[in-house]
């Protein structure tokens, strides 16, 4: 368990370093090229890696602290769009479509960050089996 903990936790911080490449690169593309739907979406997906990295890191270390999860209101009707809106454009390089019908002004109490997770899981697999439909 001690071993696992250890590479998980070795792991994140590796993939912290490309991750910090990849969004300054394409930070500089987004000077260079202006407003473009594909950088964007590639700095969206970076700043979620880096969560879900950072997330990653501290589930390892849960058990040497006493970290504790922030229950905290949170627009769940934004969270659900901004985890989506980034796969609508991949489904529909896949010749496929994302509908998103998401009601306005949904709110809740909870991890905003494991909701968005869970948001952003949902809407890859979507994609992904897209083709089976």
């Amino acid at each position: 368990m001690e071993k696992q903990k250890r590479f998980i936790t070795d792991a994140g911080h590796e993939l912290k370093t490309p991750l910090s490449v990849i969004g300054t690169n394409m930070d500089i593309l987004s000077m260079d090229l202006g407003k473009n739907e594909w950088v964007d979406g590639t700095i969206q997906q970076v700043k979620k890696l880096r969560k879900l990295v950072g997330n990653l890191i501290s589930l390892a270390r849960m058990d040497e602290d006493s970290t504790v999860i922030v229950l905290s209101p949170f627009d769940v009707s934004s969270a659900a769009m901004e985890s989506a809106e980034p796969f609508c454009a991949v489904a529909s390089q896949a010749e496929g479509q994302m509908i998103t019908d998401i009601q306005e002004g949904l709110t809740a109490r909870g991890d905003e960050a494991s909701v968005r997770q869970l948001f952003t899981i949902l809407c890859d697999n979507a994609v992904k089996y897209l083709s089976l439909i």
